[in-house]
């Protein structure tokens, strides 16, 4: 007779309450983490004694909770959470400009295919994967993820070399590019050359990058003040500068330079901490950083 399990998440800590097919009588284990607050709590279809749960609280912050045995025991594997770069703002409630900040992970996702690896949704807005049981985090963000936007990743650029920017990985402060596949938008035939995704699904992010380590920025005048900032926030307008000068009409410009990914400088040294970049196209610097006279013959006719 099969069983059923469901997993419960509340405000004093989690349960697990399961029963046959039937339904009639429930055994219940909990609460797990007596106490705290357990926002989400997910099994992998892969392997059902896999579970993660999403413990976060004021004081502590955010921590993922995973168990191996079916919640009878449990280990915490990660409490690293960072936006790539400067995430920039978004409009507040009152109509003022608000800078992104994460504050806790509200559903966690287990792959289909792949006990490992779990997504998780995060507040505010973003998409964090993990191939390692919950460890470590790559994010994948929408819009960049979205087929009709140019993802853009970051690099640390200098006058002799190009590299992946990550600057402190594995530390609290470390920050650099994300980079990854969507789990909402499907591989796209436009992205040649694109590794397949560890789980055969998914548009790969970013499609190009540009210098977006602070230490190698960009150098700009705010009241009178210099200063040099960085960011994949700063390599979005670079291209939108760079795009905007060659004219209006353009269309649906990714495909184009897809098919023309000489016109970009590739980036084969470094990682965001999950993926490698490597010769051709790759998760951390997609087709790579922009040659802006080759682009530019690429619209002279548009």
């Amino acid at each position: 007779m099969s069983s059923v399990r469901v997993l419960v998440g509340t405000r004093k800590g989690a349960f697990i309450l399961t029963s046959d097919a039937k339904r009639e009588n429930w055994d219940i284990s909990g609460p797990h983490f007596a106490g705290w607050e357990i926002y989400h709590i997910n099994g992998s279809p892969v392997d059902p004694d896999r579970l993660y749960a999403s413990q976060s609280t004021g004081w502590f912050g955010q921590m993922i909770q995973r168990s191996n045995d079916g919640g009878v025991t449990w280990e915490t594997v990660g409490n690293k959470f960072a936006y790539e770069g400067v995430p920039g703002t978004h409009q507040w409630y009152d109509g003022s400009q608000h800078p992104w900040e994460f504050k806790r992970v509200w559903r966690l996702e287990p792959s289909l295919s792949d006990a490992d690896t779990v997504y998780a949704g995060v507040e505010d807005a973003a998409l964090f994967r993990s191939s390692d049981g919950g460890q470590t985090p790559a994010n994948v963000d929408c819009p960049s993820s979205c087929p009709h936007v140019v993802g853009c990743g970051g690099t640390d650029k200098t006058a002799t070399s190009e590299t992946v920017w990550n600057d402190n990985p594995g530390q609290t402060d470390g920050v650099g590019t994300g980079g990854g596949y969507s789990t909402i938008f499907p591989v796209q035939a436009f992205q040649i050359g694109a590794p397949p995704s560890p789980s055969g699904t998914g548009r790969m992010v970013p499609d190009v990058c540009a210098d977006a380590d602070p230490n190698t920025g960009y150098e700009i005048y705010v009241h009178g003040a210099s200063s040099i900032v960085g960011g994949t926030s700063a390599v979005a307008p670079l291209y939108a500068g760079l795009f905007a000068s060659f004219g209006t009409k353009l269309g649906f410009v990714t495909p184009k330079l897809w098919q023309n990914q000489k016109a970009f400088n590739d980036i084969t040294v470094g990682g965001n901490g999950l993926y490698n970049a490597g010769s051709g196209p790759d998760p951390c610097s997609g087709i790579g950083s922009p040659i802006g006279t080759s682009i530019a013959k690429l619209f002279s006719a548009s």
